[in-house]
């Protein structure tokens, strides 16, 4: 006979921001409560339902007024065993903000020995600032509705350890901030966008002596264009502005009882700036080294980033710092 388990719980957050510079003055509060009761069937974990209330409230000093947000959730979800090594998940939610239904969420996840497949759909509301931002802000932004299909699975080569997984990725209104001819920034939507790509990681262990290496690589290939458009049918096809098609990253580590350290090397490639495509960063080459020192429950840690002291920008106009280094000593309770 079956269980059923009933679960509730309240949390509070509180949180202030003061930040001040020349000609600056930011103070940000933001606030939420969240209430939350789960019922599950306890014997199998077959199905499940639950009800969340979630009320947010921002009042920074650069809004023209205290903004709320009231959120009510109700979801279900229910598991389905095929065999030992087989399974499916299915999900749905309906969320009711400020008195308004909001797109149904679905997904849909199915697992087959080390590979998995999910099919989700789901929507993404604007944050305060896309909206109330006293420069950029835009309130009439829509919400993001996305269908998003993702196949992924591991698997043992060589005596390696892989991770490939493929995505394909159709957002409505999809919610970017772009730079204006004013030179400032603004939040519009994006009337249709697909995102598709594919992510590879790989890693191993060997013991040498009394070192153990551990190397890892991972590589992310991402196309992101615009097949809609609400102003520019030329901008139609276009990769979206600051995402790479390509990303690299690379580590080596190297451990020794209570020592351990880490060698990290980044590629992001090319990425466009304007959204005609016309103008682009160069890629960007970073190598960072880290050491840390574990004994007891101590942990020393330094940090040397972009060790070859490149000039680079993230964002055009705002240059990151070249060569710098962290320390940190960290214990735990």
């Amino acid at each position: 006979m079956s269980q059923i388990s009933l679960t509730s719980s309240a949390s509070y957050i509180d949180e202030k921001l003061n930040f001040s510079a020349p000609g600056i003055d930011s103070r940000s509060h933001a606030k939420a409560l969240i209430l939350s009761c789960e019922l599950a069937e306890i014997e199998k974990n077959n199905h499940f339902a639950s009800i969340k209330y979630r009320k947010d409230v921002a009042t920074p000093n650069f809004y023209t007024q205290s903004k709320s947000r009231n959120t009510i959730q109700l979801s279900v979800a229910k598991n389905k065993k095929w065999s030992k090594s087989s399974m499916t998940n299915l999900a749905v939610r309906q969320d009711m903000v400020d008195g308004k239904m909001m797109p149904t969420s679905i997904t849909i996840h199915t697992a087959v020995k080390k590979s998995t497949l999910q099919v989700a759909r789901n929507y993404n509301l604007p944050g305060f600032n896309d909206l109330y931002w006293p420069v950029g802000g835009n309130p009439e932004l829509r919400a993001e509705v996305s269908l998003k299909a993702e196949m992924t699975t591991t698997f043992q080569l060589a005596g390696w350890r892989w991770r490939t997984s493929v995505y394909s990725n159709l957002v409505d209104n999809w919610i970017q901030w772009m730079p204006q001819s004013s030179g400032l920034w603004m939040a519009v939507n994006q009337k249709k966008v697909y995102s598709r790509g594919c992510e590879i990681n790989t890693t191993s262990r060997y013991q040498m002596g009394y070192f153990t290496i551990v190397p890892t690589l991972e590589y992310a290939y991402n196309k992101t264009t615009a097949i809609e458009h609400y102003f520019d049918p030329a901008l139609i096809g276009k990769q979206l502005i600051y995402i790479p098609a390509h990303k690299v990253k690379s580590s080596i580590q190297v451990l020794r009882q209570h020592h351990q350290l880490k060698l990290e090397y980044d590629l992001t490639g090319t990425r466009y700036d304007t959204p005609d495509n016309t103008q682009k960063l160069t890629s960007l080459h970073l190598l960072n080294v880290r050491y840390n020192y574990l004994v007891g429950k101590w942990k020393y840690m330094i940090s040397v980033y972009n060790i070859f002291n490149r000039n680079y920008q993230v964002v055009r106009y705002f240059p990151m710092p070249g060569i710098n280094a962290e320390i940190k000593i960290s214990f735990t309770i």
